[in-house]
């Protein structure tokens, strides 16, 4: 689409669930296929692919990745170039439609998706780039080249809105051995809309997209917040916490009685956490605290009254500060 339009729709774009269900009948996925769509949205279009093997999704937008989540088997939210870390050669088959445009840098980002995403995919896998006009140049088809695929369908749907408003195209490539090496401009004049042929009149054989595997690692760099906040909802962390809190015993005993000092000494050096005397002390508090060292001067005299040197003494003194869980509230001993 054009690159106004994309930015006025926040780079979000949909692809026609009807046009991908087109490019699903022209595809045979073997067991233990490996989808991924790095620019996933709401994931109405990848989730076609649902029943085909595991589907893995990346999208940015916090709210268009919680509506994705229910519609496929993994979902990161995240920055799907910097804040996704991901192994190499995993995945059976890339969908691709990526945000046209430039970043803040001025580098093309389809570029850098097919850059970050393509070498994700195995030997016989594909990538179905989903492009404008506009994109196709010589630059894109040695970013494609470099990542070691050869092109093999140039299609469009007529019935797809996209095509219709802004000549949106598919292209379809295969990946090859890591030594291979399309001749660029070959693969340029091939990417030309003027070769693309319209997918309802497709008679050739399906295309056998092969088998993956599971990622060794596919996951956010930094865990989103809700996703924390849904953790924390399935997991009993916060309940033996609590639990732990209020009957966990820990501290020390004593043939003979302590004295105050000698109990807030201890507790002030983290070597008790237990009430140890009546009054207010047996509230079933948390009781911790600190030591300070206390420097002080004092001035000394000669025979004549004249100060001819300090002298400096170290004191040692202890803040215990207790918490009521009855009434949760602070106090200090001193």
């Amino acid at each position: 689409m054009a690159r106004l339009a994309s930015e006025a729709k926040m780079a979000f774009y949909p692809t026609s669930v009807k046009t991908v269900k087109k490019v699903k009948a022209i595809l045979n996925f073997a067991e233990e296929s490996r989808i991924i769509d790095p620019c996933c949205g709401e994931a109405d279009a990848v989730s076609v692919f649902k029943d085909c093997g595991r589907v893995y999704g990346v999208e940015l937008d916090t709210i268009r990745a919680r509506k994705a989540e229910s519609k496929i088997d993994v979902l990161l939210n995240a920055d799907a170039n910097v804040g996704v870390k991901r192994s190499l050669d995993w995945g059976s088959f890339l969908f691709l439609n990526p945000p046209y445009g430039v970043d803040s840098l001025n580098n093309r980002l389809e570029h850098k998706f097919i850059e970050s995403w393509g070498n994700t995919i195995v030997f016989g896998g594909y990538l179905l780039l989903i492009i404008n006009p506009s994109s196709v140049d010589l630059e894109i088809a040695k970013v494609i080249r470099n990542q070691h695929y050869k092109p093999v369908l140039n299609f469009f749907d007529p019935h797809n809105e996209d095509y219709q408003n802004y000549q949106q195209y598919f292209l379809l490539f295969q990946k090859e051995s890591k030594i291979y090496r399309h001749d660029a401009i070959a693969m340029f004049d091939w990417m030309s809309p003027e070769n693309s042929i319209d997918i309802n009149h497709f008679q050739g054989n399906l295309f056998e997209v092969p088998s993956g595997k599971e990622p060794s690692f596919f996951r956010e760099r930094v865990l989103p917040s809700w996703k924390l906040d849904e953790l924390l909802l399935k997991s009993d962390v916060s309940k033996e916490f609590e639990k732990e809190l209020l009957t966990t015993q820990i501290g020390f005993g004593s043939i003979e009685e302590l004295n105050e000092g000698q109990r807030n000494f201890l507790i002030a050096s983290g070597a008790i956490d237990e009430p140890l005397i009546e009054g207010d002390w047996d509230k079933g508090l948390i009781l911790k605290g600190t030591v300070k060292k206390i420097t002080t001067e004092s001035p000394q005299t000669n025979d004549y009254g004249e100060i001819n040197r300090v002298k400096v003494s170290e004191n040692f003194s202890t803040e215990v500060y207790g918490f009521d869980l009855n009434t949760l509230q602070f106090y200090k001993y001193n």
